[in-house]
């Protein structure tokens, strides 16, 4: 069953005041109610990861970001310039997924326990 210790071993990065026990614990709540049962050995897996992406994107709106995560598409040092991949594309639900490093874990898990099954990848 996923807990708070073992998402914190597999995420040390998420040692942040915004990432109490309790909001992790929420979030982790929240993605046992997304991740399906059907996932079988991977399901904890993939909690951890949607709970991952999810503290993310809170994470980025807390700290004053209301555009939510967009992908760096190009960066240059001496300029200071930064571009980001705002892109709408034709799945919506991909790219909100899509927008974090976990997100993007969280599908390919998605898809691996989907394939064939003709069910939604989310």
């Amino acid at each position: 069953m996923a807990n708070i210790t073992d998402f914190r071993i597999r995420f040390p990065e998420y040692d942040d005041p915004i990432a109490t026990d309790e909001r992790v614990q929420l979030f982790l709540e929240d993605s046992e109610l997304i991740v399906p049962t059907s996932w079988g050995n991977v399901r904890d897996v993939g909690i951890y990861y949607l709970t991952a992406h999810e503290l993310a994107v809170s994470i980025k709106t807390t700290s004053g970001s209301s555009g939510g995560v967009a992908q760096v598409a190009s960066k240059s040092v001496e300029g200071v310039s930064v571009s980001y991949n705002n892109k709408t594309a034709e799945n919506s639900t991909e790219d909100y997924y899509a927008s974090t490093s976990y997100g993007k874990r969280y599908l390919d898990l998605a898809r691996r326990k989907n394939v064939g099954r003709g069910a939604s990848l989310v």
